[in-house]
């Protein structure tokens, strides 16, 4: 299990690393004092597990979790704070655990023990999803592969009216139906058939053929509202405004 800390007081660093030595199979790959430099740091390691600080310099432990969340090799999230306030805003944004400080030894193998057995199930997930997609041909296959209930659903790209990035998955929004994926929106831009789904937000992919209408909003911004069976309003961004009125013919 490859580990990197971010925390910006290095005693705290001290005792966490020598609380990790302690455990099997754990290594400490990295230590980062600031949020965004824990980004790069991330993104280039891929580490299993993060223990993440929330009150950092630059930026919070939160705001670095929801930059995770983009990344192809989404980490486990181990949330670390003196404060208990933040308790179930961790839990929202998928944290494995949640440790309040000082660190407590039992404490911190009993995150280890979840975090392998989120790793466990992951594994388990990928070899699912190999064996799927192993079914389908075409480098812009016209099925995806997603979870329903557990189980591993393949349904058609038509049948999709939007994508949205969640807390630690990916949701697919049929006309009455969510389905769940760990492919992240950027991942999905290369699969998607780019003629049928545009990406209109950073959180937001659009069936193009799904598209009831194109609301003025704000300061000459505009979002889209779905033909889904809940007719969802979903945010544009202002640099696929443009694109976006082009193909509508708008």
């Amino acid at each position: 299990m490859r580990v990197v800390i971010v925390e910006d007081e290095a005693p705290a660093v001290d005792e966490l690393k020598y609380i990790l030595r302690q455990a099997e199979n754990v290594e400490v790959v990295a230590d980062v004092q600031n949020g965004l430099k824990s980004l790069d740091v991330i993104k280039k390691l891929k580490p299993d597990v993060v223990f993440l600080d929330i009150e950092l310099p630059d930026m919070n432990g939160f705001e670095v979790a929801t930059e995770l969340l983009e990344y192809a090799h989404r980490p486990l999230i181990i949330f670390c704070t003196a404060y208990d306030e933040y308790a179930i805003k961790a839990f929202e944004v998928n944290a494995v655990d949640y440790i309040l400080k000082p660190y407590n030894d039992e404490r911190i193998l009993q995150a280890l023990e979840r975090a392998k057995g989120r790793l466990e199930e992951k594994k388990i997930y990928h070899e699912q999803l190999r064996s799927a997609m192993s079914e389908l041909t075409g480098n812009r296959i016209r099925k995806i592969v997603v979870e329903s209930r557990g189980k591993l659903k393949v349904i058609d790209q038509e049948e999709i009216y939007w994508i949205g990035a969640s807390v630690g998955k990916t949701e697919f929004h049929t006309h009455e139906e969510m389905y769940y994926s760990n492919h992240t929106l950027q991942n999905l831009e290369k699969i998607l058939d780019d003629k049928l789904f545009l990406r209109i937000h950073r959180s937001h992919i659009i069936n193009l053929n799904r598209v009831r209408e194109l609301i003025p909003w704000f300061s000459g911004s505009f979002q889209v509202g779905m033909d889904d069976k809940a007719k969802t309003n979903l945010a544009v961004g202002r640099d696929k405004v443009k694109i976006l009125k082009n193909i509508l013919n708008y």
